[in-house]
């Protein structure tokens, strides 16, 4: 699968709620009836993207899963990143203890997943985002609002722990990357999802300069939405 459009290309296309709790995307089965509140409208790899979804990367809606993990995977060309599901990248960020997770990650540039954190203080729920390159062994851990440095340090020993557990990544030395605290900010209650694929974007393709200019949200919620559209299959 490859998508060539990029958000300047698709910047002035037009827009079309759902709560951001994970959905484990991957496992859930939509109904196909147009008569459902919820009815499969494409797919993305694995993951089947409802109606629900399409209508929160409108307005000031809160993104969940599946629209994240399904974005994510527009990126994966061959075996550049490995998109981990919220539950694992979660699991990870949490304690770095994974028991199922087998794929060898010999010949992946990049290990990436959206991270779910419950009742994160004020804000309630906040998506967070784990991406880890495998060719300069650097962690990057961006909170929207933005990350402590004992927090990613946290993140950087629990990644060191799973790949331990690992034949392929066991003999690796991380650090920190300086991305996890040079990027844009979150400013309202509602946005982390956005800014959680905004930000994989630009480290995906290796452009980690445009971490600090996001833009008009409304604009890449418009983009969001294109790119998942374009892999539609039903």
């Amino acid at each position: 699968m490859k998508l060539k459009a990029s958000y300047a290309d698709l910047i002035d296309l037009t827009d079309s709620s759902e709560d951001f709790l994970p959905t484990a995307a991957s496992k859930r089965s939509l109904s196909r009836n147009s008569s459902s509140s919820n009815y499969v409208i494409t797919k993305v790899v694995d993951i089947e993207i409802g109606k629900r979804e399409i209508d929160s990367l409108s307005g000031h809606n809160c993104l969940n899963d599946a629209i994240i993990e399904a974005f994510m995977k527009t990126f994966c060309d061959g075996k550049k990143v490995f998109v981990l599901s919220v539950v694992l990248a979660t699991k990870i960020y949490e304690h770095g203890s994974i028991n199922k997770l087998r794929r060898n990650f010999t010949g992946y540039q990049y290990v990436a997943g959206p991270v779910f954190i419950k009742n994160s203080g004020p804000k309630l729920n906040h998506w967070n985002l784990l991406f880890v390159s495998l060719e300069t062994n650097e962690v990057t851990f961006i909170d929207p609002f933005e990350a402590s440095k004992d927090k990613c340090e946290k993140v950087r020993l629990n990644w060191t722990n799973f790949c331990k557990t690992r034949d392929d990544l066991k003999e690796k030395t991380w650090t920190i990357s300086k991305y996890s605290f040079d990027h844009s900010k979150q400013i309202d209650g509602y946005s982390c999802g956005v800014f959680v694929c905004y930000f994989f974007e630009q480290l995906v393709t290796n452009k980690p300069e445009l971490l600090k200019q996001i833009g008009p949200l409304d604009k890449y919620r418009n983009y969001i939405k294109s790119k998942i559209m374009k892999c539609k299959e039903l």
